[in-house]
């Protein structure tokens, strides 16, 4: 649906979703021949529903949260309606009808989101759909964004585009299913995207803030002990605010043990893409504390070590920084 209006989606440009498809089996069979176990939403979700009845009935109780009633009659309808009719826009009904669906069925509005908008009829049956609409999750392919992992475990991340909103209850019911602990969920007005967070060992972790990611989230992090590390740097991008560079990892990644990729157009404390770096450390009474202020990215990177291959806004813009480290196994 993404395709359908790809600006509106948040996509790029319109998308072959049949090459799409092709390119990303290729992809998890490249990740499984590196020993990677890869298993996608959907095969989570219909994991198991065939033959144990609590994963089938916590996969309705999904559903139950992604299916809409919406009657559309007028007030004075809406007050004069029967006992009957009323069960037929309630959840009761709902979950009636999600208990005699099959799995795929139940994975299908989950991902889609269906309202049915109803009215009153006077002849054939007691509610009449007039229209269905929908909020298909097109940005779920994104499965970076809706969580970070720490040292501290999973955090459930907030997702700043309003259509991207249920993607987090759909990423922690898998997670959950999988038996992977939740270690936290970033409140409002908090918004963070796993785009814009890199663990970097046991010591320090990276956090990029700025059109997709704020201070209320990170703040959130820190307060409640979820990041694990001695040192957070909060890599700021206050004076680009690009979509063409909305995260941290659409500017810089990390491939091997103090090596990174960086996009060069962002480096240098006069550019006006520059991004700045404050340094939080940890102190003996276990509250963060800013260490540094407003350090020039690139100097920050030298200052730890890292060996900087430079990308240019060419390769930037053809998703040259879109790596996938693996690790050193």
């Amino acid at each position: 649906m993404g395709s359908c209006h790809p600006n509106g989606s948040l996509y790029e440009r319109p998308l072959d979703l049949g090459r799409a498809k092709e390119q990303h089996l290729n992809f998890r069979k490249e990740l499984e021949k590196n020993g990677c176990v890869v298993v996608t939403v959907k095969e989570i979700l219909a994991m198991d529903c065939d033959s144990d009845v609590v994963a089938r009935v916590n996969l309705e109780d999904l559903a139950s949260k992604c299916l809409t009633f919406k009657f559309n009659g007028s007030e004075k309808e809406l007050l004069g309606l029967t006992e009957r009719e009323k069960y037929l826009l309630s959840d009761e009904y709902k979950r009636e009808c999600l208990s005699h669906m099959h799995t795929d069925q139940l994975v299908e509005v989950v991902l889609t989101n269906p309202t049915m908008h109803l009215i009153k009829q006077a002849v054939d049956t007691e509610l009449m759909v007039t229209n269905y609409s929908f909020q298909p999750l097109v940005n779920l392919v994104f499965c970076r964004d809706q969580q970070i992992t720490t040292c501290k475990g999973v955090v459930i991340t907030a997702l700043r585009s309003p259509i991207r909103a249920k993607e987090t209850m759909v990423m922690k019911f898998c997670f959950n299913k999988l038996g992977v602990k939740v270690r936290g969920e970033i409140p409002a007005p908090g918004t963070l995207e796993g785009g814009d967070f890199f663990p970097c060992g046991k010591d320090l972790c990276m956090i990029g803030v700025g059109l997709r990611s704020n201070m209320y989230a990170v703040e959130y992090l820190l307060d409640n002990s979820l990041l694990g590390t001695r040192r957070v740097a909060i890599v700021k991008d206050y004076f680009d605010q690009s979509q063409q560079r909305m995260h941290l990892d659409t500017v810089f990644n990390i491939i091997a043990p103090k090596l990174c990729v960086v996009l060069e157009t962002i480096l240098g404390r006069e550019n006006r893409r520059r991004r700045l770096v404050d340094e939080y450390v940890k102190a003996e009474d276990g509250k963060y504390y800013v260490q540094r202020h407003d350090i020039e990215f690139g100097e920050f990177l030298k200052g730890e070590g890292y060996h900087m291959i430079m990308v240019s806004e060419k390769m930037q813009e053809n998703y040259g920084l879109n790596g996938l480290n693996l690790g050193n196994g």
